[in-house]
């Protein structure tokens, strides 16, 4: 059946809405006991104490490598060396930043697929409206908000498309596991005793046990052992664990994640790309043991591995740290490396993609008609 909500058309494929056991969706276990049919956060693990304490380890961490990154330098000298920037170069990186999101979009598209046939634009807005809720808010609850906005306007199980998201990161873990393969390629000073084919055999050897992993597991989700014991399960914890199986086995096909991988491939080389153009805006010499683009997509997988460390809202301190410490292996082929142009270097980078990102959640959350003010309604909007 077609339906057309905020613009954009999607079709709710048969078995959408139903589990295989013939379960309700966890969007009607949520009415079943009285509520509007918007689960609570806290059912999605966002509780108050957790999400304090979250918060409180995140800020520390981040005051630590915000401190290791900028103990010794010139907040003055950075302002100053901020607006040398060459603006082509900068305006190109912006460019950069959008085909990203445009392409993060078009993966989750592709990820969505076997649970409902969606219009480009809307997975693509909902995706930036993450993406802005994980840069503002703590405990990184632009997955969740992606999760319940889309089950929301496309009238699907949450729990299914929750399961898209976890997907999707298993997509970018690859990814950056592939990246950071020619990290010793290009800067073996990094890796201490350890030689490049092992590294290289390491990484590949590390995705090869994903893949396998994510077979194995896709198969046993499958089984009718596990379908009965969810079935007993019942009530809500029941309905919701079932959506998360259905949307991870219908959604982890060899096929659908072939693709999605590949296009994490794409976003990973546009990232190099952005930090490249950043760095010829300000005239940083990438002129390690690969000059250029290589040493670009080095620096970013190296920065990308400090994402996967808890930190503030939008990467702060540890965006920075990793960014700086990448330049160190990758840009100066021994030579010392003006500390300024380091700073203003990560600080430029982080800001640019920083507030790029933003903007398009903003402009995704007023097409959306959600208020910018109110983050509640990013998990709770009507159809």
């Amino acid at each position: 059946m077609a339906r057309v909500l905020g613009g954009a058309d999607y079709e709710i494929h048969p078995r959408a809405g139903r589990s295989e056991t013939g379960a309700q969706d966890d969007r009607g276990a949520a009415q079943v006991k009285g509520t509007s049919g918007a689960e609570s956060p806290a059912r999605w693990g966002i509780g108050a104490r957790s999400g304090r304490k979250q918060l409180w380890f995140a800020a520390a961490a981040s005051a630590v490598f915000l401190y290791l990154a900028f103990a010794d330098s010139s907040l003055s000298g950075i302002v100053g060396s901020l607006a040398s920037a060459r603006p082509i170069p900068i305006a190109f990186a912006v460019i950069l930043v959008l085909l990203t999101s445009l392409l993060r979009g078009w993966r989750w598209q592709t990820l969505l697929s076997p649970i409902a046939r969606t219009s480009f634009w809307l997975p693509h807005d909902i995706c930036a409206i993450g993406f802005l809720a994980n840069n503002v808010l703590p405990a990184r609850a632009g997955e969740v908000v992606r999760a319940g906005l889309m089950g929301r306007m496309a009238g699907i199980s949450r729990s299914q498309v929750f399961a898209t998201v976890l997907l999707e990161r298993l997509c970018d873990l690859v990814g950056l596991i592939l990246m950071l393969a020619i990290v010793p390629w290009l800067a073996p000073q990094a890796l201490g005793g350890l030689t490049r084919w092992n590294a290289a055999l390491l990484s590949v050897a590390t995705v090869v046990l994903l893949a396998g992993g994510l077979g194995l597991t896709h198969r046993l989700l499958a089984s009718d052992a596990v379908r009965r014991r969810v079935v007993r399960m019942g009530g809500v914890v029941g309905h919701i664990t079932q959506g998360l199986i259905d949307g991870f086995r219908v959604g982890a096909s060899p096929m659908i994640v072939s693709v999605a991988v590949a296009q994490t491939i794409g976003v990973w080389f546009l990232v190099g790309l952005t930090f490249h153009a950043i760095a010829i805006a300000y005239d940083l010499p990438l002129d390690g043991p690969a000059r250029g683009l290589p040493s670009a997509l080095a620096l970013s997988a190296i920065t990308g591995a400090g994402s996967l460390i808890p930190s503030l809202p939008g990467q702060i301190g540890t965006f920075h740290f990793f960014a700086k410490q990448g330049l160190e292996l990758v840009s100066t082929n021994g030579r010392a490396l003006d500390p300024i142009l380091a700073d203003t270097y990560a600080v430029a980078s982080h800001g640019l993609q920083y507030l790029t990102v933003n903007i398009v959640g903003v402009a995704a959350l007023l097409h959306r008609g959600l208020r910018i003010g109110r983050p509640s309604e990013w998990l709770r909007i009507e159809r």
